[in-house]
């Protein structure tokens, strides 16, 4: 039973078979599915350039540089990635496709092979090119991939706060004492008050 082209054995050529593999059935399932042309050319585009330069960079592995100091540029407009963002988007995009599914497998097990991973560990640049293509299959980057953590932001001092200020003692006011006048019997609002038994006593 005829089961395809057998991967090669040299890393680059391997690299190369793979991605070039899912190229081809990426614009076959893409089409099935009705992907957007212009995902699908920038797709095919993508994958040809990743290929060139890991190629590239097993060929002639470039040096290390010291990092520069980026300038500032607030003006700057970044351009919208064309590709869909995400971590597993690829399944998301062309759901339950087997085939697709069998590629993630392949790199991942090409992750795992021990001159992948002297070949990541000997150029971090292969760390750019190789972690969309983790994101784009779902696959958890191994751990010479995974970026190192970010740095915390060191906390503003917190400034003392002020005391406030003690209040005075309270103190009565100093006023007058006011007495009210003593009512008058039949001024005003006041009325006399009998006791029950008055008017029969008096009669």
């Amino acid at each position: 039973m005829y089961q395809g082209p057998r991967p090669p054995i040299i890393l680059s050529d391997r690299i190369a078979f793979l991605i070039m593999m899912f190229r081809k059935q990426f614009c076959e399932q893409g089409v099935a599915a009705r992907v957007s042309d212009p995902l699908l050319h920038f797709m095919v585009n993508y994958l040809s350039r990743t290929c060139a330069r890991l190629l590239k960079i097993i060929a002639s592995p470039p040096k290390i540089r010291p990092p520069r100091p980026r300038p500032n540029r607030p003006d700057r407009v970044r351009k919208p990635n064309p590709i869909p963002g995400g971590f597993n988007w690829l399944r998301r995009l062309i759901p339950n496709n087997h085939i697709l599914n069998g590629h993630a497998v392949a790199f991942q097990q090409l992750l795992n092979e021990a001159d992948m991973r002297e070949l990541i560990e000997a150029n971090p640049t292969t760390g750019r090119l190789l972690r969309p293509l983790c994101r784009m299959f779902g696959i958890k980057p191994p751990a010479g991939l995974q970026r190192p953590p970010r740095p915390k932001r060191p906390k503003r001092p917190t400034r003392p706060r002020r005391p406030k200020p003690a209040k005075p003692p309270e103190t009565p006011p100093d006023f007058p004492a006011l007495h009210r006048p003593a009512p008058v019997l039949g001024a005003g609002n006041h009325y006399l008050v009998f006791p029950r038994d008055f008017w029969r006593s008096s009669g």
